[in-house]
């Protein structure tokens, strides 16, 4: 652009005709790069609108809606302005170190296009995900972070290294120097990463489970996990944060198995008198095969001498077995003595054990 430089000639010395010049310069290339990308992105908009529509897929419709196509504005801008450079500046002129900082700062904006595009698509990924039943089950919202992390990572290390204007490997093996700097700083997103990979291995939590962290006062349902924090709406509709970490270092209860099951544990103890524990005689068992369904057990027992504790715990267990509202197959039922520690010295204990309709 030896033209700019020669009008700012006549009115400027040959210091400021330079300046002015290389400022026309950059002005020109952003207006037309600003211009160009205008374009691209209401062609952008205009592909993705036509998508929503006509697409039969829910995917692609999901990433319409997402606009993860319009987000290739950047990319398609930086491109421009890369290439406008390339034919508005040669290499023979006075412009040499401006154009080849114009070319890097296009480079990092070309960049920047191609990381924000990956990121928009990966939670466009992640937003369909979401949308399907099974998504319950195996969340990937932290996986998807770390993917995206990892993308990051990747384009600041090549944006350094096309700053500074050397190999991404010299960049690459000069970390090993700073990575005890590196895992300090990242040091609760490694921590949380392993909590959450062994909370989806070993099933411990999910989003839409219900939780119960009695240190954390939690209470309630998770509704997001991701690297570094679950949250859970507690039952008064209370939000309640913390580090994924504390899924493994605090003691948490789980009771998406009673959901699963549709059954829920029923454990009842019941303290008898001591003192009214005693062999039963004629008369009291003649009067308890009154009962429903205790004259065959008396029958089973009847050379024997039976206390009435055994024979009214076989009662209470034969009344549970005739409960409707109890599951009578594939759930343990059954009633038994308590542990003396837990029973005082004036009391016997029972307590059965049993699974009900939630």
């Amino acid at each position: 652009m030896d033209y700019l430089l020669n009008f700012y000639s006549h009115y400027f010395n040959a210091q400021l005709a330079g300046i002015f010049s290389i400022i026309s310069i950059a002005l020109l290339l952003l207006a037309l790069a600003w211009a160009l990308g205008i374009i691209i992105k209401q062609y952008l908009a205009f592909f993705s609108a036509r998508i929503s529509k006509s697409s039969s897929s829910n995917f692609y419709k999901t990433l319409a809606q997402q606009k993860v196509f319009e987000s290739l504005f950047h990319l398609g801008s930086g491109l421009v302005f890369y290439c406008v450079i390339s034919l508005l500046l040669s290499s023979d002129n006075n412009y040499t170190g401006f154009e080849d900082w114009l070319r890097r700062f296009s480079l990092l904006y070309v960049i920047f296009g191609i990381l924000w595009f990956i990121t928009k698509l990966i939670r466009g990924i992640n937003f369909y995900y979401q949308s399907i039943d099974f998504s319950k089950k195996y969340p990937i919202s932290s996986y998807l972070e770390v993917a995206i992390a990892i993308v990051w990572l990747i384009g600041g290390i090549l944006a350094v290294a096309i700053l500074i204007n050397r190999s991404p490997w010299a960049l690459l093996t000069g970390l090993g120097a700073i990575s005890a700097v590196i895992l300090l700083i990242f040091k609760d997103s490694i921590t949380g990463l392993i909590a959450s990979v062994e909370a989806y291995v070993y099933r411990i939590a999910k989003v839409g489970d219900w939780i119960t962290i009695p240190s954390l006062n939690v209470d309630g349902k998770v509704e997001m996990i991701t690297v570094n924090t679950v949250k859970v709406r507690n039952w008064d509709n209370t939000v309640l944060s913390f580090p994924t970490s504390n899924l493994m270092s605090s003691s948490l209860q789980n009771w998406c198995g009673m959901y699963e099951l549709n059954a829920r544990r029923i454990k009842k103890s019941i303290l008898i008198d001591a003192r009214s524990i005693k062999i039963c005689d004629a008369a009291l068992l003649s009067k308890l095969e009154n009962l429903s369904g205790m004259s065959q057990i008396i029958s089973q027992y009847s050379d024997q001498n039976l206390p009435n504790i055994s024979l009214f715990r076989h009662y209470l267990e034969s009344c549970l077995r005739k409960n409707h509202n109890l599951y009578q197959n594939g759930f343990t039922l059954m009633v038994r003595n308590l542990d003396k520690r837990l029973s005082h010295k004036l009391f016997y204990g029972l307590n059965f054990i049993g699974y009900g309709l939630k």
